[in-house]
């Protein structure tokens, strides 16, 4: 014959798995892409204000031949060595910042907008 705990351990089972599989569908939600209309910003090198309420995806840069250096709000520089290129993926919330590209050849910002 089996052992049972009972009803109450079942039901303390069943609310940790409830809890576990909604932590899941947090952590799933935290990392899915945001939701609205993709667009870009383009250009050789100069300062890019993101539209209020555009969220940004991503930023690529490709240096001149001297170098480049990309800076978002203000924030320490990051260098593009020459010749070089430079993908940024930002994972949290990158709404409407002021982006310079210095010495780069090209550069492209992928936005959302809700």
């Amino acid at each position: 014959m089996a052992y049972s705990r009972g009803p109450i351990a079942t039901e303390r089972k069943q609310d940790a798995l409830i809890a576990a599989v909604e932590a899941l569908r947090q952590a799933v939600l935290a990392q899915a892409p945001p939701e609205g209309t993709w667009s870009y910003y383009a250009g050789v090198s100069g300062t890019v204000a993101i539209s209020a309420g555009q969220q940004v995806v991503g930023i690529t840069a490709i240096a001149g031949g001297g170098g480049a250096t990309i800076t978002i709000n203000a924030g320490p520089s990051i260098t593009v060595p020459a010749g070089g290129s430079m993908a940024i993926s930002p994972n949290g919330q990158v709404v409407a910042p002021t982006i310079v590209f210095t010495g780069t050849a090209s550069y492209v910002i992928e936005v959302i907008t809700p």
